[in-house]
Order: C-alpha cells, then structure tokens, then sequence
C-alpha cells in the first residue's frame, strides 16, 4: 500500500507504479511514447532516464522475450523502480542501473532499442520545478547531444531510439541526433489545442527518410 507521501499508479498493463514524493510522475508523454515505440523483434531494451520504471512495467508484460535495463541517476528513484519490477513479478527480464547515462556501464551495441522521455526543457528556462525534479525536468544532468551520444552508443547498427521531445526544440534534437549516427525515421506530434509535444524513432546507421503519421489526439479541457 502507498505512503501519503508517495503516489501509487495503475498501468495500463496491469502493472502498479508507486512514486515516491518529489520523484517524477509519468503522465499521457510517458504512456502516448510506450505506445509510439515499435518493439517487435526486439530482445533488449534500454531505457535512459527510468525514474521509478514506468517504461519497464508498461512494455514487458505484453512482451514475454523482451529484457530490459533501465538506466536512472537517482538512487531514491532506482530504488522505487527495483520495489516496482519486484512487485510485478518481472526481476527476471528487468534490471535496474543507479548510474549517469552517459556513462552506463553496458557493452557498446548491447541494444536493439533504447528508449528516453527526457528532461526536454533546457537548464534556466521557464519556470523551474522544484529542487528534487530539476534533474527530470531541465537538461542539468544531461544535454540533447548527450543523451544522442549515449543511445547511439548503446544500439547496434539498426537499432531504433524512440525519443519524447519539445517541438520548439525539434531542430536542436534532430542536430544532435543526425550528428550522433541516428537517422530520424518516423515522427508523431501529440496536439491539444496546440502541439504538446514530438515522438521520434530514430535508426542507427539508417538511410535519410522521413514518415510522418497522423497527429495523435489529446484532451482537451474546456477554457
């Protein structure tokens, strides 16, 4: 049972998410980017930036052959996501890593896929979030260029890096994805009244080509 100091969530697979308070909680972004990814003939999935596990519990019980590593700076947040696989029954297929994405220690190519929602505004702009969610929320930790690097570094030559970003930023991403090997091959926008934001699969070592697919509707509330 969840603390009143924690949130717990129930996944649209079936799965329960606690997060702990102040840690980040995964919204429409983190489920519209799960259904976005396409996985098949996919054996290991990295996901950079786990938080508490959202990705690991929404796309490892569907898939049975799929392992999957999540990579998290926060210790508090690795921790939840370790309580998290435990309670799901899915420690066989899922592992948990407390380290900087830019230096996970996995074997370069170890991936088919890796898999990111990001701290997609950048340090200093906006209104800042609070102290314990900076590092989710704004680029402090880790750069546009960074995290390319980091996911073309993990993928074998054919891998797919499916990305959630801002579209005011969508140049600077498809910059430091081109400039790290990845080729963007197929983008979605999510709109509301007005885009909210981008998904992007992107290839290692791919051929330039583009497909876009139908905007995906978001609620929206009344004025």
């Amino acid at each position: 049972m969840a603390s009143h100091s924690e949130l717990s969530i129930r996944l649209p697979s079936g799965a329960g998410l606690r997060v702990g308070e102040g840690l980040f909680r995964p919204g429409t972004d983190t489920l519209a980017l799960a259904r976005f990814a396409r996985l098949n003939g996919c054996r290991h999935l990295v996901d950079l930036g786990c938080g508490c596990g959202a990705f690991p519990l929404l796309l490892a019980p569907a898939q049975p052959s799929l392992r999957i590593t999540g990579v998290e700076l926060d210790p508090r947040a690795a921790d939840y996501a370790r309580q998290n696989v435990l309670a799901a029954g899915l420690e066989g297929r899922v592992s948990i890593l407390c380290a900087d994405l830019r230096q996970a220690p996995l074997p370069a190519g170890c991936a088919d896929a890796v898999i990111a929602n990001p701290p997609y505004f950048s340090a200093g702009s906006g209104a800042m979030p609070k102290a314990a969610l900076v590092p989710a929320r704004t680029e402090q930790s880790c750069t546009c260029p960074a995290l390319a690097q980091a996911a073309a570094r993990l993928l074998r030559t054919g891998g797919r890096f499916f990305v959630l970003w801002r579209p005011e930023r969508l140049a600077e991403l498809f910059a430091s994805l081109c400039a790290a090997g990845l080729e963007p091959k197929r983008m979605q926008a999510a709109r509301g009244r007005q885009v909210r934001f981008v998904m992007v699969e992107a290839c290692r070592g791919a051929k330039p080509g583009l497909q876009w697919e139908p905007e995906l509707p978001l609620g929206v509330s009344a004025p």
